[in-house]
């Protein structure tokens, strides 16, 4: 089970370095590296874009677009973007072409079925696995709930500043807001959608006035997964992620194995560390 976290930690900090390479606009590496589970955060749904557990009887394929635009005082405009690839089958094997500028460099397999994780380097033609078996999957999970749950009210509100003690006259506590938005459909498959947004209070960050953090998240529950989310903040500027493409048919079981030109290494000890490389 550690091993396999060590894993997905470093798939996830793989696409925190490539974030980062878009700019200071895009999302920070504590975003994109924290643990899994905050309700609306950019880098844990590109971490985890399947969500949790396994979901059956709904493949499907989808392109994956980050973007990122930032407007500066000066009205100079930056506006930089990824692309990646999602797919499951119907028994639920999962495949994530970790968003980059290019052709996909990571690429992440699940096959519950064999109870087998892959991670490809495709431009070395290199692969890594490790066997999970059930109860390890099952145990991870109850685990990354739990952590989810302690950690995302305290790293929403710490995302807009630090918490000041009212009573004490100092200065005031960010104020939350959840707005649920209905259902949307969005490239073809319906989606309920909810918006957080956080006020930061005047000189919470030094700020001479007041300003919002907006989050939207568009969840599916036909694909059981979040389809879109967009995060707007006047200190970093907009960022979006979301599927179009998305094709509902079954995909090929080629897509969910490992190339045959390919070399395998076998993850055996808990404390071997995995390191993904970008070149």
């Amino acid at each position: 089970m550690t091993e396999r976290k060590t894993l997905n930690r470093a798939i996830g900090c793989t696409v925190a370095a490539l974030i980062i390479g878009l700019g200071a606009s895009a999302v920070r590496t504590d975003q994109a590296c924290a643990a899994p589970g905050e309700e609306i955060r950019i880098g844990s749904v590109i971490e985890h874009p399947f969500g949790a557990g396994t979901v059956k009887g709904a493949p499907f394929a989808a392109q994956l677009i980050f973007e990122s635009t930032q407007t500066f005082a000066n009205g100079l405009r930056t506006s930089q973007s990824m692309t990646g690839a999602l797919y499951r089958d119907t028994e639920g094997r999962t495949r994530h072409e970790l968003p980059r500028s290019g052709a996909p460099e990571i690429v992440s397999i699940s096959d519950p079925v064999a109870g087998v994780l892959y991670s490809l380097h495709m431009f070395q033609h290199a692969a890594r696995r490790l066997q999970v078996t059930p109860m390890q999957q099952n145990r991870e999970m109850e685990e990354h709930e739990m952590k989810a749950r302690a950690l995302q009210e305290r790293q929403m509100v710490t995302s807009a500043g630090p918490v000041a003690d009212v009573s004490a006259g100092d200065k005031a506590e960010p104020l939350k807001k959840v707005d649920a938005l209905g259902t949307l459909t969005l490239e073809r498959v319906q989606a309920v959608g909810t918006r957080v947004t956080i006020t930061v209070p005047e000189g919470t960050e030094g700020n001479d006035r007041a300003f919002d953090i907006i989050s939207e998240k568009w969840y599916s529950p036909e694909l059981q997964m979040v389809v879109m989310v967009k995060m707007s903040d006047p200190r970093r500027g907009d960022t979006t992620y979301r599927l179009t493409n998305i094709d509902r048919s079954e995909q090929p079981r080629a897509l969910f194995e490992v190339p045959p030109d390919f070399s395998v290494s076998d993850g055996k000890t808990e404390g071997e560390a995995v390191k993904l490389r970008v070149n």
